[in-house]
């Protein structure tokens, strides 16, 4: 359902609205207690991570929900991380 919430994309009056942007930050806050230290939830949440890249200067959880991703994980260390540091 959190990633539902987020891939939903709403027209302008509705991302003002302070209880849609809690909702997505309840739906990361989700996702990064999903991933902490579960190497199967976090591929499958690292297939959505186009959306992630998308929204990262909207909400700061993606960068922790990336750090928990990426953290000590070592089927990730050959990836390509450029366009995400970019």
């Amino acid at each position: 359902m959190a990633m539902f919430f987020i891939k939903f994309r709403v027209d302008r009056n509705i991302v003002n609205d302070p209880f849609y942007n809690n909702l997505i930050h309840q739906c990361y806050k989700f996702l990064v207690m999903y991933v902490k230290d579960n190497f199967a939830n976090q591929i499958k949440v690292h297939s959505n991570l186009e959306i992630f890249l998308r929204d990262i200067d909207k909400n700061p959880l993606i960068c922790l929900l990336l750090y928990e991703i990426f953290r000590d994980n070592k089927r990730f260390l050959t990836l390509n991380v450029t366009r995400i540091l970019r």
